[in-house]
């Protein structure tokens, strides 16, 4: 997992399937990137291979925050567990995009504000 920002553009890439330390983080992750993000808060979910009930509830938060500081919400998901969980939290998403590729294979490098690895 790790979170990335450039200007107007606020970056979320999850990976692998998580687990309970892996949720606390992806809900961590998302909170500050709300914080942070001024116009696009991307949320790559393209190979994440589930989502918990904390993760669903950090990204609906992040749809209702995106309407009242007017930056716009992506979420791009391929697995179809992660796709019904958002389904399900009338969340909007997208496929990844051409061979499972994730939304952003060469991430800006100007600040990289954390890394973290989730087993």
């Amino acid at each position: 997992m790790r979170t990335l920002i450039s200007t107007g553009l606020v970056a979320v890439e999850v990976s692998g399937q998580l687990d309970q330390a892996g949720e606390t983080a992806l809900v961590r992750h998302l909170a500050e990137a709300r914080l942070l993000c001024a116009g696009v808060l991307v949320v790559d979910l393209t190979a994440c291979g589930g989502l918990g009930k904390d993760a669903v509830t950090a990204l609906d938060a992040a749809k209702a925050q995106s309407a009242i500081r007017k930056f716009r919400l992506h979420v791009t998901a391929g697995d179809p567990r992660v796709r019904a969980a958002l389904d399900a939290a009338a969340i909007d998403h997208e496929a990844p995009g051409p061979a499972g590729a994730s939304l952003h294979r060469d991430p800006p490098t100007e600040i990289v504000i954390r890394v973290g690895v989730s087993r």
